[in-house]
């Protein structure tokens, strides 16, 4: 965020204004002291852009300071900008934060769905040296008297709990994929690589090349996914030893895929579904589930492209919110079904 003296722009007075990102900002030169040109991006923010050799500059642009921004936990790393991302990264593996929040995602309903185990007990956890690495979760039933010992881990929650990392060892392989943190790597586009590698070992042991071979895949993400495999080969062989069933299932010979949700015959292929309100049958992620199953897209907002907008029942996302996508539905001609239309759809397959 640019602090600058105020000026009337578009019949506002403005004093503050986008930087973009760090990324921007470095690449830019731009310093404190400068003159710049203000302007506001689709007549909405307000946004900075350099003026080349100003005149008013404090410095010179040689002499611009690249500003060091650390991570907030005890190691105290100079955060990284990563090319091509606005956002800044800690780059220690380590990062106690980095630690208790990769544990948290592997365990969350995105991830393998480990009722009970949220951040703030990761943490305790840690801060109990029973689990490092999203591994250890799995070593957790063989420790119940250790996790008693825990404020807070009474001997039902540590029996729920036992209970929830057993169901874990058989979640989907790309529940598995995508709660491993992997750059890039959403839900999306794991069942991507997952559609066409089959398995999580042929996937780990994919070149280059053959990522890039997946419609989808770009060398941003081919690359990150093979530093990450270089980088957590232990961990792979701890989940593997703990009897992940994802990650013991053999390579296979990877297949063509010519994009996510290609089943022939799903009663969804080529749709494009979105959901409102709650479902009494089913939760919002079965159902979205049962759609990428049957061949389709799930979506998140409504747009020209949506095949169907599927309104469930209950409030969900508010009445006043179900009525705009209704009313939107309207407008760009899509077609709304109800859940009893939407599992008679399903059960068609």
């Amino acid at each position: 965020m640019a602090l600058v003296r105020p000026v009337s722009l578009g019949g506002t007075v403005i004093s503050r204004a986008t930087l973009h990102s760090f990324e921007w900002l470095h690449s830019s030169g731009l310093k404190e002291g400068d003159t710049v040109l203000l302007e506001r991006g689709g007549d909405v923010i307000p946004q900075v852009k350099p003026i080349p050799s100003s005149v008013d500059s404090a410095v010179p642009m040689s002499a611009t300071p690249r500003a060091e921004v650390v991570c907030p936990c005890a190691k105290r790393t100079v955060l990284q900008c990563r090319a091509g991302d606005a956002h800044l990264f800690c780059e220690a593996s380590d990062c106690p934060v980095q630690v208790v929040q990769r544990i948290a995602f592997f365990a969350s309903k995105d991830g393998v769905d480990i009722p009970g185990l949220g951040e703030a007990r990761v943490q305790l956890l840690v801060d109990h040296g029973l689990v490092r690495t999203v591994a250890d979760i799995y070593q957790l039933s063989s420790k119940q008297q250790a996790l008693q010992a825990v404020p807070g881990f009474g001997p039902r929650l540590v029996a729920s709990l036992c209970a929830g990392i057993e169901q874990a060892r058989d979640a989907a392989p790309e529940r598995v994929l995508t709660a491993l943190s992997i750059p890039l790597v959403g839900f999306n586009k794991a069942l991507l690589l997952l559609q066409h590698f089959r398995t999580l070992s042929s996937l780990f042991a994919a070149s280059a090349e053959q990522l890039l071979a997946v419609p989808g895949v770009g060398e941003v993400m081919a690359e990150g996914l093979i530093r990450w495999v270089r980088a957590n080969q232990e961990l792979v062989n701890d989940l593997r030893q703990a009897n992940v069933t994802a990650l013991i299932a053999p390579p296979q010979q990877p297949t063509a895929v010519a994009d996510v949700g290609s089943s022939a015959n799903g009663s969804f292929v080529n749709s494009v579904v979105c959901f409102t309100g709650s479902f009494r049958s089913l939760s919002r992620d079965e159902a979205a589930d049962r759609v990428r199953q049957a061949g389709g897209r799930v979506s998140n907002t409504l747009s020209r492209k949506t095949t169907f907008l599927v309104a469930g029942d209950g409030p969900g996302d508010g009445n006043e919110r179900m009525s705009s996508k209704r009313l939107k539905a309207a407008q760009l001609h899509v077609t709304v079904v109800n859940e009893a239309e939407f599992i008679k759809m399903l059960e068609a397959r």
